[in-house]
């Protein structure tokens, strides 16, 4: 008889991890796809202090996994190229992952 142990609350932690990240792909990808379709540049603000996410239309996203200390604006254009504005768009999240947000394409990887 063997016994396994599973870490449940680090399980979860992760989990929760990978869903902030995709919830965060699909919000840029939103404000993305509004610049397109609204052929107006949108811009995509990160205030560290309270880790939420705006965009200059109203739109907002709150990720408390973010553990990432500086504010940083992205500005997606009319044809949905990103342009970083300030700050680093490069996001650590509380299990020590991170979150990259590319410049011109605007490829989030992680």
């Amino acid at each position: 008889m063997s016994l396994a142990v599973v870490n449940v609350p680090k399980i979860l932690s992760s989990r929760d991890v990978l869903y902030g990240k995709s919830e965060l792909d699909s919000f840029l990808e939103s404000a993305r796809m509004e610049a397109i379709s609204g052929s107006r540049k949108v811009l995509v603000y990160y205030r560290a202090t309270d880790r939420v996410f705006f965009t200059s239309t109203g739109k907002t996203f709150w990720d408390s996994n973010v553990i990432s200390e500086g504010d940083f604006r992205i500005s997606y254009n009319q044809n949905g190229a990103v342009a970083i504005l300030s700050g680093s768009t490069t996001l650590t999240y509380r299990d020590g992952s991170r979150l990259t947000i590319s410049p011109v394409t605007g490829r989030v990887s992680y």
